[in-house]
Order: C-alpha cells, then sequence, then structure tokens
C-alpha cells in the first residue's frame, strides 16, 4: 500500500434498506443504531496486520479454549463464524473440511469453527453436524450473532473468515470465500 492509501477491509455486509439511514440521523438514538455504530467501530481494527481480538469460549466437549494461547504446528489459523442453518455457511465449512483432507493443506493452517447458532434447537443440529466436520476445532458462543465475540469481529451475516498468523495472532487476510482463501495460501 502507497502512503496516503486507505486499506479497505472486505466483510460481507447484508442490511435491510433504510438502516444505515440511522446512522446519519443524530437525533435518532434507537439500539439498533448504537449496534450498527458499534460494529462499524469494531471494523476498523480488522484491518490485516492488526492483532485479532481474543475470546475465550466453551469448546463441544465443554472446554475452555483461548483463541490467542491456541498455538498449532501451522503457519496460519482460521476462525470461521457460521451457524448450522446457513446453506452457505455448511458448503464452506464441507470444502474447508475436503480441502483440510490433504495432508500438504494440513500443514498451512488449523481451523476454529465459531457456531453463532442461538437456539436449543439450532444448537443441537450444530452438534449432530460436529461428526462430519472432524478437521474444525468446534466452538460455541451464547447469545449468537449478538454475542460479544460477534460484536469483536463485527459479524453481521454468516459465513465470515479471518485468517491469522498462528504466532503473532495478528490478522492476514480476510478472505471472502473459499477461492480467495486458497489463492492467499498458495501465494505464501
Amino acid at each position: 500500500m502507497k502512503s496516503g492509501e486507505t486499506a479497505v477491509l472486505k466483510i460481507p455486509i447484508r442490511y435491510t434498506p433504510g438502516e444505515f439511514v440511522l446512522i446519519n440521523n443524530p437525533a435518532c438514538l434507537t439500539s439498533k443504531r448504537q449496534q450498527i455504530i458499534k460494529r462499524l467501530k469494531s471494523m476498523t481494527k480488522l484491518a490485516p496486520g492488526n492483532l485479532a481480538p481474543d475470546f475465550v469460549l466453551a469448546d463441544n466437549e465443554g472446554n475452555n479454549f483461548e483463541f490467542h494461547k491456541w498455538r498449532t504446528k501451522t503457519p496460519y489459523k482460521l476462525i470461521l463464524f457460521w451457524t448450522s442453518n446457513c446453506a452457505h455457511c455448511k458448503k464452506l465449512a464441507n470444502e474447508l473440511e475436503q480441502w483440510r483432507e490433504n495432508p500438504a493443506n494440513k500443514e498451512k493452517l488449523d481451523i476454529v469453527a465459531v457456531s453463532l447458532d442461538e437456539t436449543e434447537t439450532e444448537a443441537r443440529k450444530w452438534e449432530k453436524m460436529i461428526p462430519d466436520l472432524p478437521e474444525l476445532k468446534h466452538l460455541h458462543t451464547k447469545g449468537g450473532i449478538n454475542s460479544p465475540v460477534a460484536n469483536d469481529y463485527a459479524i453481521l451475516s454468516t459465513p465470515v473468515m479471518f485468517l491469522t498468523k498462528n504466532k503473532s495472532n495478528t490478522i492476514a487476510a480476510v478472505p471472502l470465500n473459499f477461492s480467495e482463501l486458497t489463492e492467499f495460501l498458495e501465494k505464501k
């Protein structure tokens, strides 16, 4: 990046028409406006080169998992935010699973999949999917898209990926899809 240029963070955002009108109206102090502003501020911290927010969540076996302390033998760690009822999420999780089955790819990155499923029914569906995705480390956050970890990562929709460097926990890339992820890793 040249001096004076601004980095653009590519995070997929879905919103209903009129939501951003709230941001420009200082008289409107609704919780939705406050939530949007908070997440937009968070996005500025999520650019490549910045430290990824740390989080502690229970894994699918009930053990505490602290992201920054998780060390693997690979150069990268991928965080996948997803939900079990999202078709795009399931497709991406399956692509990652199949990709990781190749021994050469196992040396490139490890994957932690953070479920943002909110209801008990959704959480049970997530739990049933875990055996089909053994290459992913599975975590669940209570509160779903409104959880502290989803807020820290400015998650507005799923799936969302953050690729971090293993040793430093800095964000290396924010791939929008499987192809962008594999292209980034092939260049390294």
